[in-house]
């Protein structure tokens, strides 16, 4: 029923956020990446906290930060073509 969606749909957000996680290199910036896998973090805590109590409220909050984290990377992503009038990815990772 709804709960097993609700439950595969969580689960593949936590996974998004596992991902997120394994990917940091915390040698490049630590300060950053201690933040963002704090964040990251919290993140997976709360979908694992509405997985099991159902709260659509902890999933907004989730998305709240989530928002957050898009708009940075966005601007981020945006300073660095000013900066460089270039992508910040390499034509195979497009």
């Amino acid at each position: 029923g709804n709960r097993s969606v609700w439950a595969s749909e969580l689960h593949n957000c936590r996974a998004i956020f596992l991902e997120l996680i394994g990917a940091i290199d915390t040698e490049m910036a630590p300060e950053i990446s201690r933040n963002l896998q704090q964040t990251y973090g919290w993140c997976l805590h709360h979908l694992q906290e509405a997985t099991k109590t159902g709260n659509a409220d902890t999933v907004r909050s989730v998305l709240r930060v989530t928002e957050i984290l898009h708009n940075t990377w966005v601007q981020a992503v945006q300073r660095w073509y000013e900066e460089h009038a270039e992508s910040p990815f390499s034509s195979t990772e497009r």
